[in-house]
């Protein structure tokens, strides 16, 4: 193959599993793609079949190598299909793999949490170039929904779970060093209904068993209740770790739960103030209705009660009810802290730099040229003259 033979490309991705747990996922990736070989193939390679297009029995001579960027496995191969256009000499072909890869994702508004899932193919020995066939002039399993679609991008089953709000497909091409790459970003939003209803709601409810303390006698057992309300927060808390994202920072739900503890903290302190205070149970049989000397305690027990009720209550339909709407990061904000955090500094001084970096720095005679990449453009340094190429970036409709 030449440097300036060019294999076309087009996508059809399909997650199979998001764990974001472990911050890992798997997609489908289906890889169509043509080229003209430089050595025709002759009538005697093996076939299948007959019409225009047919599919070779064995490996062309000559094919492209595809590969993934931060893989955790190695790509699971389930298929590798090959077509000769008979009236063209074209060669197409079908790549079906799932890698293993290992992202970054933001939990801190889960479960109101947007994620932005990267999924880049490498090439080392040929260049990346816009799928150009309709799908007339090509075999039929390499259609898309659209033919003028570059990539298409699907959840399936996991359509309970997330919603595809975008995605989009940016190549780029070196062509000294004959290599390329396809970064596909897909916009995913969580539905977070089954956490609000299973966990957020549960909460509440245990929280809320606080409103009834005024149905408890002054002594011991109102601080029974609430020591019992506060382990079994816990507990649940405990339980449900299985369920929502490791991570070490506070999440929402974290945040949620931890409001609620605190003011289960402060109704505890509040009880233990008024048993301090009162010398024996108010009224008989020590309920709150029967009180005489100890009205003005009673009084602020209530109020107690009352006011860290009503601030529950107005948390929790906040959180539970509007959270979907207050508490969504925008995708600005979200691809900001992505390229924050995935950021790689190279250069002098740079604690980052690497060894071949220094290297090229002491001998910048024999310094390869290396393409930095600014937003959606390519700026190639040490070149005769600057060139500034526009990146393609397609977008395509989904299922």
């Amino acid at each position: 193959m030449t440097d300036s033979e060019e294999v076309h490309v087009r996508l059809k991705i399909c997650m199979v599993k998001i764990d974001d747990v472990s911050q890992q996922y798997k997609p489908h990736v289906n890889i169509y793609f043509y080229f003209k070989p430089e050595d025709p193939i002759n009538a005697e390679t093996p076939r299948k079949g007959g019409g225009r297009f047919v599919n070779l029995d064995t490996d062309p001579s000559w094919k492209p190598h595809f590969d993934f960027e931060n893989q955790v496995n190695k790509a699971i191969v389930n298929d590798e299909s090959y077509w000769i256009d008979t009236h063209t000499g074209i060669i197409f072909g079908r790549i079906d793999l799932i890698p293993h890869i290992q992202g970054r994702f933001d939990h801190q508004p889960f479960p109101f949490d947007r994620q932005i899932l990267r999924i880049k193919l490498l090439s080392n020995n040929c260049l990346f170039q816009r799928w150009e066939k309709n799908n007339d002039d090509c075999p039929m399993v390499l259609r898309l929904t659209e033919e003028k679609w570059q990539f298409q991008c699907e959840l399936k089953a996991l359509t309970d779970s997330w919603r595809l709000e975008d995605a989009t497909l940016e190549i780029e091409s070196n062509v000294e060093d004959l290599g390329s790459s396809g970064t596909v970003s897909i916009f995913l939003q969580r539905k977070s209904k089954y956490f609000i209803v299973n966990i957020g709601f549960v909460i509440f409810l245990i929280m809320m068993a606080q409103g009834c303390l005024f149905l408890f006698p002054y002594n011991q057992s109102r601080l029974e209740f609430s020591i019992t309300l506060m382990l079994t927060v816990v507990v649940f808390k405990f339980v449900m770790q299985y369920q929502i994202p490791h991570t070490s920072c506070l999440m929402s739900l974290d945040r949620y739960m931890l409001f609620g503890l605190c003011e289960l903290g402060l109704r505890f302190l509040v009880d233990a103030c008024t048993l301090g205070l009162l010398d024996k149970p108010a009224g008989s049989g020590g309920y709150r209705q029967n009180c005489d000397l100890e009205q003005s305690i009673c009084a602020i027990d209530q109020w107690a009660t009352a006011i860290l009720s009503s601030i529950w209550i107005i948390v929790s339909f906040v959180y539970l009810a509007l959270g979907d709407c207050f508490l969504r990061p925008s995708w600005e904000s979200l691809s900001l802290e992505n390229k924050r955090c995935e950021s790689i500094v190279t250069g002098e001084r740079s604690p980052f730099m690497s060894y071949m970096d220094q290297a090229a720095d002491e001998h910048p005679q024999e310094r390869s040229r290396k393409p930095t990449h600014i937003g959606a453009k390519k700026v190639t340094e040490n070149s005769d003259e600057d060139e500034e190429k526009q990146v393609p970036k397609v977008k395509s409709m989904y299922c």
